[in-house]
């Protein structure tokens, strides 16, 4: 029997199924401008930051395996939301990915692909492929919702720069697609080689506005969407930084 869809309640507890014994309730919730377009918001997992927040939704997992999410609760922001400098701070945050399926940057819990925040260090995701062909990679999506967080992007940069540990495996064929909403409100997606360098035995991933004519600004950027080939089953991303200057 599939549970009742959960309820956000209006002081943010939750109302789950009680029918059925409950894994996890997790808060997400969002500071993106609330334009309409929910697939382009940037969450962040609980607690919730009410000087910045304009949207939060309930997460329910049941032991049986099922997860359900509430209704979306749209907010408004009290103020004061503090800026969140120029390396994106947690890496559990507006960040999505696909190893050959379809998912969400919710779904921690899918049994094929799943990505963690370091142990160490929390800018970083450590992505792992699972039971996808024994473990041993191949073609991967990652989406970064973060520029549609207005706490981090202030428009003030020159371009961004994604490190990636590839723990020893050969990292190919890599093209960064950003999709944008201009002034006028007309949404577009454009693609362009990855530009990339070694750093400190990392490799540099870096995105400059320059591969992409049709966007005039990095505020009108909404997220970006990596893809390649790697060799390997597991591989770090991170830290994601803005670059000042030319």
């Amino acid at each position: 029997e599939v549970p009742r869809e959960p309820v956000l309640r209006d002081d943010l507890t939750v109302e789950v199924d009680e029918s059925q014994a409950v894994a996890a309730v997790e808060l997400w919730w969002s500071a993106s401008p609330a334009t309409g377009l929910e697939n382009h918001r940037c969450w962040w997992p609980a607690p919730v930051d009410l000087r910045a927040a304009t949207a939060v939704f309930a997460r329910v997992r049941y032991e049986s395996g099922i997860t359900l999410c509430s209704s979306l609760r749209h907010l408004q922001p009290t103020g004061g939301a503090v800026a969140l400098g120029d390396t994106w701070p947690d890496a559990s945050a507006g960040v999505g990915y696909s190893w050959g399926v379809c998912t969400t940057q919710f779904a921690a819990d899918n049994p094929v692909a799943y990505v963690g925040r370091s142990i160490n260090d929390p800018t970083r995701a450590i992505f792992h492929s699972g039971r996808q062909a024994g473990g041993e990679g191949g073609g991967f999506s990652v989406f970064f919702f973060g520029l549609n967080d207005p706490r981090w992007n202030d428009g003030q940069f020159a371009a961004l720069e994604i490190l990636v540990d590839t723990l020893g495996a050969d990292l190919t064929q890599l093209g960064i697609e950003l999709t944008h909403v201009s002034d006028a409100g007309k949404q577009g997606c454009q693609s362009a080689p990855a530009r990339m360098s070694h750093k400190d035995g990392l490799v540099s991933v870096s995105i400059d506005l320059a591969d992409y004519p049709a966007i005039n600004n990095w505020r009108q950027v909404k997220f970006a969407l990596l893809s390649g080939q790697i060799t390997g089953p597991a591989w770090v991303l991170g830290p994601i930084r803005k670059l000042r200057g030319t």
